[in-house]
Formats: structure tokens, C-alpha cells, sequence
């Protein structure tokens, strides 16, 4: 959709020029006979107006009194949208937004910057403040100034962010934003009432427009290497092994649901980083999130590391497109991002890193490129030697004789170990501290003792959100929505680790469901719960004989009906679900709300060998199998990797291995 600007010169142009537009923004500022009755009388039209009034170069209280004044005049004549400046007066921001919500009408929270336009972090910190001020839409205008520029504004789209690249540069970019989800663009009345630099008349952005919907029917792609109207479902992971702590899927999925991408972020359970690469060219992933102890073994077998992952030799990211694997490393964005949001300053300061992996390393490279001088510290000195005299880092162990000194010396102590326990002793602590323990899953005694001692404690969860915006930049293409992200992670660390009281198996058929069950049971004092088995037995006649006489809607309302009554039991058990269960969407909410459910993945090839030669299974009882698998694999997949909390290849793996393993990463005895 395309909204006007109109610029007046008068009342009386903007009145004559309303009845040939279907969406207005109205410049009040811009009107040079503008009162209180003129402004009644353009918001009593039909047509739907946004209220607009900027600030000018130097603004007074009085100004800014008269621009509130208008602003409110134009809610309460009927404006649909009024938009207020992110650096408006607090106070006046409160009034006008309060006045709207009352009225009913929405509220454009906007920023312009006329000079430039600010790195993604900045502009991710800005779109998150007009968010949190009460916007129900983000306005950013920045002034590009180089294909770069023009990118990162695009990336900002979505259906509450309207982003605009200003200046020549931007112009094509402008017509391109409401099929990157912008509930929609700005056009000036003809080519000589431009309200802002770059911005088109209403006809031609008309034509651009047309020209950029005939690219998505042509099958043609934006910048962003996407389909412009329509993007297929995505599938994203994190891997490492345990893995079943990891929040990162609370993470990416919320930001997934902002921004309106259809797809799913799962935990995925590796034996090692070739075989986890493996599955997920197999499943099709845009993307792969690694953690312990895959990084520095990823790095080796990814086609290409970009920046900090090629300088540390580890990769925490891994994007897959085009056949192609690529590896970056994200995790100092964790520490330098955090740090300089709680306002600490990096540049010339003196920082205690403590640990000796790969997130300590990130932590050390970011500190440095900040502008911090950097100590290493660990039990061992020798496990980070090589690494601190590579990188000019002074070491020392944790005995207090030579922690104490250093930490004296510091402003900032980052702790990337592994442990909740006390391994700093409380007295080296000082006021003058900034913390950040990247242990997020539970508290620590680090950060309980620098309490204690007066310390900034900076989030954990900021290492975890900061690192995977950047991530979630890299798969999606798109500007990650912080905010929303920020409260998926608080919301599942609320609600608390899920607890494997009822296992459910999903997958395709022949990925051994019932098998792995069947081991996951024995010697656990469960009972194995085969679904298929139970319809049949209430049924009183065999899966195949439902499908045939009584068809698939049939059957399939038996088995959501099955798994809702199972769902409402006490007792603990292991469920072996048939292969379509997913394909109801109340059942996936079911399996994610009430089981912990595991995917056992099966390509189609080891699906074929399994059961190609079977005639039992009714969806593949036709001659073409292997399309046959091809087309349900595809259709349900999306679905599996939503309803798991967990999946695991099944491949080159017997039912006992994966049993045991799955065993292990939940803690069910066995």
C-alpha cells in the first residue's frame, strides 16, 4: 500500500488532492494555513490520514506545544495513525500516545537520521526503543549512502517496521518494502511535492511497485536472495552434545513469530560436528547454531569462515545455502554487546576473561577490537598459552596470589566456564566491576557474590541474546526483532526446564519409533505407548482397513483424539506416535505442551530400505514410493522440527545406541 505524503501548501490543496488518494500521510508542519478548524475539517475525510507534524531544526517548549496541539486535534477528528518522534519530549510522547489509544487510532513511533545510516546494532537498538515506547508501528528513515546502507533498512522490514532508505540511493528500495512485509510505503503526491530526500511521486511508485511484484511472479529475487512475495518455510538448529540446555530455539523462534517467518528453530543431537553437518544438508537447513564441543571441529569442515571465525579457528554459526556451507563466529557480539548496552566502556579499559574454550577466545577477540587490554585466566595456564601469546594476552591461574592483582587492576571480569560453583574468592571482588558470567541456564555463585561486592552484574541472557541476533541476521536475512526475542528467552527460562515425564517418538514411518521405544522403556519402569497399536485395538480392525474403508480424515481424528487422552494422563510412559500425527495442528501443540518429544530423523533413502518393499503402510501403498516419501517428508517436516524438543539422526545408529543417547541427554534413568 501506498501512503501519500501531502505537503499542502494550503488547506485547500490538501483538501482537493484527498479525493485522489486512498492513504495519506498529512504533513501538518507543512501547511502554512493550518488551524484548528482546517485540521477538523482534512481528518473528517474518509480517507484513511496519518497526523503527522515534525519537529523543526531547533524546537521550544512552545513549539512543541503547538505541535502536541495539532497532533491531538488530529486524533481526536478521526486521524487513523499519528506519528511522534522517538526524541519528542518523554512526556509529550506519553500524552499523544495515550490520547490515541483512547481513541482508537495507532501510534507511529519514528526516527530519522538525515546524515546517515547507523550500523545494524544501532538501528536494532533504535527499531526496539520505538517498539517499546508504545508504537504499534516503527518508522525508521535513514539516509543511505551505499548499497550497504540501503540493505540493512531493508532488513528492518516486517509488519510493524516501515524502513526507508533516504536519498537517491534508497529510491528503488522504497517500492520494495511492502513485499518485504512493511504494512506500507511512502509516495509524494507528484515528482515536485517530495516530502523527503529520494521519495517519488505517487504514479511512479505505482509502476516501481508493479515492476517489483512482476520480479516475484517471474520468480525473480530481492537483495536478499529471496522471493519477494512469498518465502518457503525455514528450518534452523542448534547442535552440540548435551544440547538439551540450550534456550537458543526460545530465542529464534520468538523472532521467527515476530516477523512473521514461517519455519522452526530445533535442538539438534550430534555425535560429532561431520555427522551433525550431515543431517542438516540431509533435513535441508538454512541454518546451523553450534555449541560445545562442536565449534573448533566445524570450522575444519565448513567451505568458507568469514571474519572473527577465520581469526579464533571456530565457528558458532553456519549458514547453508546454494550447497554451500559457511561458517562465522558470533559469540563476541555476546560479551561486547552486553557490556556497552549496561553503559560500560571498552575502549582503554583492563578485562579478566576467565576460561580456556571457545567462547572465552570470542570473548578476548571482541574485548581486544573494542579497545580493551585483556587477561587470560584458568586453573590451567597451559590450556591457553599458545592462545594468549598468539593474541598478546597477558595469563594468570585462579589462585588468588595471582587473580587478585589483576582483578584489582580491572573494570571488567567475564567468566565463560561451565560452572554454577564458586571458583573466585569473594574478597577479590570490588565495586568498581562489571560482571558478565555467560552461564545463563541457572545462577551462579560469580554472580551472586559480585552482588554482594557491589558489581554491575550485565545479563547472561544479553550474551545469549546479543550473539544470536547476529545469527539470526545471517539465516533469515532480516533484522532480528530484539525485543520479541529478548522476552522468548525470559519466558521459557520462566517457565522452567521441560521435564521428560511423557516421551513422545515422532518421524517418519520406519525411522524406529517402536524399536527405540521399545529400549527407551526397558529397565526404566515406563510403559511403551504404541499409538498405532491402540487405535486399532479400540477400533477392533487393523490401520490399513480404517484407511480404506472409512479414509484418512477418519483415521486421523482417532489419533488426535488418542493423543489428547494420553496428554491428560499422570503417569509416565514412552508414546510411539504414528508418522502423521504432526500434521494436525492442535496435536503439535499437544506434543510441545504436554510430552518431551524427540524427532529420530530418517532420510529417504534409509526410509525406502526400511519399509519401500512394505504394502501395509497405506500412504505408500502406489507404485512411485520414493515420490511418495519425497512429498510426505517434505510436507511434515516443518511440523516435526516445530513439535520437537529434541532430534537425533538415526542413521548408521541402532535402536539401543539412539535409546541410550537420548537416555543420557534427558537424565531418564536407565
Amino acid at each position: 500500500m501506498i501512503c501519500v505524503s501531502l505537503i499542502g501548501p494550503t488547506v485547500r490543496d490538501c483538501l482537493a488532492q484527498l479525493k485522489e488518494v486512498s492513504l495519506a500521510e498529512i504533513r501538518m508542519d507543512l501547511i502554512s494555513d493550518l488551524d484548528e478548524g482546517g485540521v477538523k475539517k482534512i481528518f473528517s475525510s474518509p480517507v484513511k490520514l496519518i497526523a503527522t507534524c515534525r519537529p523543526k531544526d531547533k524546537e521550544n517548549k512552545q513549539q512543541n506545544a503547538r505541535r502536541e496541539q495539532l497532533l491531538l486535534l488530529a486524533i481526536s477528528g478521526g486521524a487513523a495513525f499519528v506519528d511522534i518522534e522517538l526524541e519528542s519530549p518523554a512526556e509529550m510522547r506519553r500524552r499523544v500516545a495515550e490520547a490515541a489509544k483512547k481513541a482508537g487510532c495507532k501510534v507511529i513511533v519514528s526516527h530519522h537520521d538525515f546524515e546517515k545510516t547507523p550500523m545494524r546494532q544501532e538501528l536494532a537498538g533504535i527499531k526496539a526503543r520505538c517498539l517499546e515506547e508504545g508504537a504499534d508501528v516503527a518508522k525508521l528513515a535513514c539516509m543511505a549512502r551505499s548499497e550497504e546502507d540501503v540493505q540493512r533498512m531493508l532488513d528492518l522490514c516486517d509488519p510493524r517496521t516501515v524502513a526507508i532508505a533516504m536519498g537517491p540511493m534508497g529510491v528503488e528500495a522504497r517500492a520494495k518494502i511492502v513485499s518485504l512485509g512493511s504494512p506500507f510505503t511512502f509516495a509524494a503526491f507528484d515528482e515536485k511535492s517530495a516530502a523527503a530526500p529520494g521519495q517519488v511521486g505517487r504514479e511512479r511508485m505505482e509502476k516501481m511497485m508493479q515492476e517489483t511484484g512482476k520480479a516475484a511472479r517471474d520468480g525473480k529475487t530481492t537483495e536478499n536472495g529471496e522471493h519477494p512475495a512469498s518465502r518457503t518455510p525455514i528450518l534452523l538448529a542448534v547442535s552440540g552434545n548435551p544440547v538439551h540446555h540450550s534456550q537458543s530455539p526460545a530465542l529464534h523462534n520468538a523472532g521467527l513469530a515476530s516477523l512473521g517467518i514461517e519455519g522452526a528453530y530445533f535442538r539438534l543431537l550430534g555425535g560429532d560436528a561431520a555427522e551433525v553437518l550431515r543431517t542438516a544438508r540431509a533435513m535441508g537447513l538454512r541454518g546451523l547454531s553450534v555449541t560445545s564441543p562442536f565449534k573448533e571441529e566445524m570450522a575444519h569442515l565448513v567451505h568458507e569462515l568469514n571474519g572473527a571465525a577465520r581469526e579464533l579457528g571456530a565457528a558458532n554459526t553456519v549458514v547453508l545455502e546454494k550447497g554451500k556451507a559457511v561458517g562465522y563466529n558470533t559469540d563476541g557480539l555476546g560479551v561486547s554487546g552486553p557490556l556497552a548496552a549496561a553503559g560500560v566502556s571498552l575502549s582503554g579499559a583492563r578485562a579478566v576473561v576467565v576460561g580456556s574454550g571457545g567462547a572465552a577466545k570470542a570473548a578476548v577477540l571482541a574485548l581486544q577490537k573494542a579497545g580493551a587490554s585483556v587477561v587470560m585466566a584458568n586453573r590451567t595456564v597451559a590450556k591457553i598459552e599458545a592462545f594468549a601469546k598468539k593474541f598478546g594476552c597477558e595469563t594468570c591461574t585462579l589462585e588468588p596470589a595471582e587473580l587478585g592483582p589483576k582483578l584489582a587492576q580491572a573494570s571488567i571480569l567475564v567468566s565463560c566456564t561451565s560452572t554454577h560453583e564458586r571458583f573466585i574468592e569473594p574478597s577479590l571482588l570490588h565495586s568498581e566491576l562489571a560482571v558478565l558470567d555467560a552461564h545463563y541456564t541457572k545462577p551462579t555463585a560469580l554472580v551472586a557474590d559480585a552482588k554482594a561486592a557491589g558489581c554491575k552484574i550485565v545479563s547472561a541472557q544479553d550474551w545469549l541474546l546479543y550473539q544470536g541476533l547476529e545469527a539470526f541476521r545471517l539465516f533469515t536475512k532480516r533484522e532480528a526483532p530484539a525485543e520479541a526475542m529478548r522476552q522468548g528467552v525470559l519466558s521459557a527460562q520462566q517457565a522452567g526446564p521441560k521435564q521428560a515425564n511423557k516421551i513422545a517418538l515422532i518421524g517418519m514411518m520406519g525411522c524406529g519409533k517402536s524399536a527405540v521405544g521399545k529400549r527407551l522403556t526397558d529397565g526404566a519402569g515406563l510403559r511403551l505407548v504404541e499409538m498405532d497399536a491402540e487405535i486399532e485395538r479400540k477400533a477392533g480392525r487393523r490401520v490399513a482397513e480404517i484407511f480404506e474403508k472409512e479414509g484418512e480424515a477418519k483415521f486421523r481424528q482417532m489419533e488426535s483424539a488418542l493423543l489428547s487422552e494420553l496428554a491428560g494422563r499422570k503417569d509416565k510412559f514412552v508414546v510411539s506416535c504414528g508418522g502423521g500425527v504432526v500434521l494436525d495442528e492442535r496435536n503439535v501443540e499437544l506434543l510441545q505442551t504436554h510430552f518431551y518429544t524427540v524427532w529420530l530423523w530418517a532420510d529417504e533413502e534409509d526410509i525406502l530400505a526400511r519399509v519401500g518393499s512394505k504394502t501395509s503402510r497405506p500412504l505408500l501403498n502406489r507404485p512411485d514410493k520414493r515420490e511418495a516419501v519425497r512429498r510426505l517428508l517434505e510436507e511434515r517436516k516443518v511440523r516435526y522440527a516445530s513439535a520437537c524438543d529434541l532430534a537425533i539422526s538415526t542413521q548408521n545408529r541402532t535402536p539401543k545406541k539412539i535409546a541410550e543417547m537420548i537416555a543420557h541427554e534427558i537424565g531418564l534413568a536407565n
